[in-house]
């Protein structure tokens, strides 16, 4: 049987002691890494435009990077809430921002081996995550045309046969 929800301090210890401690600054310096492939990319003269949730270690990162000037950084705060309470407008709002990411995340998470872990790993290669991800906006926008199991239109458009 899968483990759901947080993970004990027993099963921790044991993850711990087999593949070590996590690396201290861990989100910061991998987001480190991906703003300086992303701003290469970026037109001089234009800014990066960077939508996250409010994990501390991501303003940590974009504030400490040599180019930060050139990153527009939202924010979007987890908005507290009861288990079974009704879903607030600043949460709905917070969701709505994210949801294209949150689809993306999902489904990168359910295809990727590398994402399935119950521990936090990365693709041993950005060129290799980011032909997936790639393969994946293809997969999504042009082939992804059959109904699916939700009511609504396709996400992308179906290419005529």
């Amino acid at each position: 049987m899968r483990p759901h929800g947080r993970t004990t301090r027993k099963r921790r210890d044991r993850l711990e002691a087999l593949y070590g401690k996590p690396k201290p600054q861990a989100y910061a310096r991998a987001l480190r890494e991906t703003l300086d492939r992303l701003l290469a990319k970026v037109p001089q003269g234009q800014r990066l435009r960077l939508v996250s949730d409010d994990h501390k270690q991501y303003a940590l990162a974009v504030s400490r990077h040599p180019r930060h000037e050139r990153i527009d950084h939202l924010r979007l705060a987890n908005p507290a809430a009861d288990p079974g309470s009704p879903c607030s407008a600043a949460a709905r709002r917070r969701d709505a921002a994210l949801a294209t990411v949150d689809f993306a995340h999902q489904f990168l998470r359910h295809s990727l081996s590398h994402q399935r872990r119950e521990t936090i790993a990365f693709a041993r290669r950005h060129s290799s995550l980011a032909e997936q991800i790639f393969t994946h906006g293809v997969w999504l926008n042009y082939v992804s045309c059959a109904p699916s199991a939700s009511p609504g239109p396709v996400p992308g458009p179906c290419m005529p046969g």
